[in-house]
């Protein structure tokens, strides 16, 4: 699985493809030939990003990150990582996805692996500390990372589980 590779998609794709159907090439119309995923009455003019609030409206996996169920998990994560994963000098402020939300959660789904919708999103095994600076970074290069590896670990894991 990877990332699809449209502007402000992020949806999970399988690892042949660049895009997912919404973001082929030539679909939008919009001068580029990729479709912009951009919530119902959100503007598009030049310069304007989304707010936090107005991604979440359209996107059921960010939305997940202002749930109180996240806020308890995000501070146990803070607390298991004092500091930084990949620095390891600067302490951490951030509870990221090893393996990206949109995977995990997408694999979790489509092997049903919890009852909850959502539980690939809570794996605590697939969270980390990071600073701010690390975690940026960490994210402009993740869309183009093969994670199938790291994901069959932690799937397998889960298999084992269930069965």
């Amino acid at each position: 699985m990877r990332i699809c590779s449209g502007p402000g998609c992020g949806r999970a794709i399988p690892e042949e493809a660049r895009y997912c159907s919404d973001c082929q090439p030539g679909t939008a119309g919009d001068g580029d030939g990729i479709r912009v995923h951009r919530p119902e009455g959100a503007t598009s003019r030049p310069g304007l990003r989304l707010s936090g609030a107005q991604r979440a409206a359209s996107d059921p996996i960010l939305a997940q990150y202002s749930t109180p169920r996240w806020g308890k998990l995000k501070q146990i994560v803070l607390q298991r990582y004092p500091f930084c994963v990949e620095c390891k000098r600067n302490p951490s402020r951030v509870a990221d996805h090893e393996i990206p939300a949109r995977l995990i959660v997408t694999a979790f789904r489509s092997e049903q692996l919890s009852l909850d919708p959502w539980g690939g999103f809570y794996v605590m095994e697939n969270l980390r500390g990071r600073c701010h600076s690390c975690h940026n970074s960490k994210s402009k290069i993740e869309d183009t990372q093969d994670w199938s590896a790291e994901l069959e670990s932690l799937l397998s894991k889960f298999r084992k589980r269930v069965s």
